[in-house]
């Protein structure tokens, strides 16, 4: 399942404006050429769906009706189609959520690390000093709220130049996950610097130049630091500045979204120095996240004029494993004993011209030649070498990356999400379950039988008392006999246990409609309540079809995890 959080919003605000009642979702078309490289958005489509079928041999199609205007080229240019979902803007939007001017001390704080923080004074202003011990020690206090996009301010004195000299503020998690402005205060003043700082569990990182700038001891400046969406700004002023419309010294930026979410402020940095006014205003306004769904080849299909001289294409649309279907051998195909098996298959996907790729290393190698006749699908063959391994067979996923991973039974896998009719719900009640337990079989004999090997066989029998189909439950055998390829014993034993927990998920499937939701990937794990027929399970996701419509509802169809 893809990820929720992105675009510099966090998981949880993104789920609940998919959960939202008024939610508001709209598509976006992108035309790509043959390396997924983007031409230009395509604004003529009408109508469009996306399907995802782990049981069939193309696993994601599409639909799309096009308005013809002869700018698309159907031999090699391709469709990605993209859901969008409105992020509201927080309810505390322009509201200073933090605010404190130390003059009743230092209420709330604490220490970080083996920091030291006082109450202390400049002329007529109460402060925290900073004293002793230098990066990440410092203090930090808690937001009341949590925050995406931010505006955090802070006016801050130093009163020498010694020890450690780097001044820094900021916003994080309670893990110590965030964003900072560092300032590097100098004996010469025009040789300190600016920087912005990323923390993981506080450990310190620049993620920007260095930049140099002037900034004097006894002297106040106005430190900010700023989030919106993915974009990290901060800005030093002179004096103690709360318009920000004037004195700016120095400013910089930078992309960065590796977190999100923030509630507590820290000070940091080298010693000593004095912060006064620290204040946190939240900024997260309206946007938009996208969520890309695939990329197709087009069939040329039939051109139609309406009555009104519009030109329509009804286009049926495939993934890339369309072009290793199509790409045939032109004569017999060996690989050679030894050859790593994800080695030959990433030749095959190379010749093919597919260079986006994300597979599973393996040290296994092919253990005697290995031959396809010649006008065999390199589908096929890859699809072979992949089940030898006991691998999934390829996919594509929503970006377009062919993905080969090794087979984990759904019930040792994490649920990903959880669908449930509750007060968030968005499962319409329409809700079906099927048993059909008549001819599953709960034995299972595989066989590797070729030429110049040992034969290896491998059986397994269901003979758990908690499965409805098992021997000791049936009171019978049904026995069913696989010929397959397997590297060694060990991985054709694990194949015949695959065997059979995937004949053993048909056990219960269930199939439901939801409001669209785009997140979903392919061969998802999720937990599904649904109270009316009693259902609270895990289950693993077969297929999907989403229509890219407002108001459209999204199909599942799902099987129930269940251990053998």
């Amino acid at each position: 399942m893809q990820s929720l959080a992105r675009n510099g919003f966090s998981s949880a605000q993104v789920k609940k404006a998919l959960h939202a009642a008024n939610r508001q979702i709209d598509f976006r078309y992108e035309l790509v050429n043959a390396s997924n490289q983007y031409i230009r958005d395509l604004t003529t489509i009408t109508e469009a769906s996306v399907s995802v079928s782990i049981e069939s041999e193309i696993k994601r199609t599409a639909r799309f009706t096009l308005l013809d205007d002869g700018s698309v080229n159907f031999l090699s240019d391709r469709i990605k189609p993209y859901v969008r979902v409105m992020i509201p803007r927080s309810a505390s939007y322009g509201r200073t959520i933090f605010y404190d001017d130390f003059e009743t001390g230092l209420n709330g704080w604490s220490t970080a690390g083996s920091g030291v923080i006082s109450a202390s004074t400049v002329g007529t202003y109460k402060t925290l000093k900073k004293t002793v011990n230098g990066d990440p020690n410092g203090g930090t206090k808690a937001l009341s709220v949590t925050v995406n996009d931010f505006d955090l301010s802070a006016f801050v004195y130093r009163e020498s130049i010694s020890g450690s000299n780097g001044t820094r503020i900021g916003l994080e998690d309670p893990s110590g996950n965030g964003y900072g402005i560092s300032i590097g205060y100098a004996s010469t003043p025009s040789d300190s610097t600016i920087s912005i700082v990323r923390r993981a569990s506080s450990s310190l990182t620049t993620i920007t130049p260095t930049t140099n700038l002037t900034v004097n001891i006894n002297q106040w400046y106005t430190f900010r630091l700023s989030k919106r969406g993915n974009v990290i700004t901060a800005s030093v002023y002179n004096g103690r500045i709360t318009d920000f419309t004037s004195g700016l010294i120095a400013s910089m930026s930078i992309i960065d979204d590796t977190y999100n979410t923030f509630n507590t402020v820290v000070v940091r940095g080298g010693t000593e120095f004095h912060v006064d006014d620290l204040r946190v205003v939240d900024k997260q306004d309206t946007g938009f996240v996208e969520f890309p769904l695939g990329v197709f080849l087009l069939a040329t299909p039939k051109r139609k004029s309406d009555q009104s001289g519009q030109v329509t294409r009804n286009i049926e649309a495939y993934d890339q494993l369309q072009v290793l279907r199509d790409d045939r051998t032109t004569g017999q195909y060996l690989i050679a004993a030894n050859t790593g098996y994800i080695a030959a298959v990433k030749t095959l996907l190379d010749s093919a011209g597919i260079t986006l790729q994300n597979l599973t290393p393996s040290s296994k190698v092919i253990p005697v030649d290995r031959e396809w006749d010649g006008g065999t699908p390199r589908l096929t063959i890859i699809n072979d070498l992949l089940s030898a391994l006991n691998y999934n067979p390829l996919f594509f996923d929503e970006n377009g990356v062919a993905v080969a991973w090794p087979y984990i039974t759904p019930d040792q896998r994490a649920a990903e999400y959880t669908y449930a009719d509750n007060q968030e719900s968005v499962i319409f009640p329409e809700v079906e379950e099927t048993l059909d337990l008549f001819d599953i079989p709960n034995q299972f004999v595989l066989i590797v039988s070729q030429p110049d090997r040992a034969v290896l066989k491998s059986i397994y029998t269901n003979s758990n008392p908690a499965s409805l189909t098992s021997t000791v439950n049936r009171g019978r055998t049904i026995t069913t006999y696989l010929p397959v390829d397997a590297v060694d014993q060990t991985t054709l034993d694990n194949l015949a246990q695959a065997a059979a927990f995937k004949a053993s998920q048909v056990y219960q499937a269930v199939t439901f409609e939801t409001a669209i939701m785009p997140q979903h990937s392919y061969n998802d794990v999720y937990n599904f309540q649904f109270s009316r027929l009693g259902i609270s399970e895990k289950y693993e996701e077969i297929g999907w079809t989403l229509p890219m419509k407002s108001g459209g509802q999204m199909e599942h169809t799902i099987r129930r995890v269940v251990s053998v």
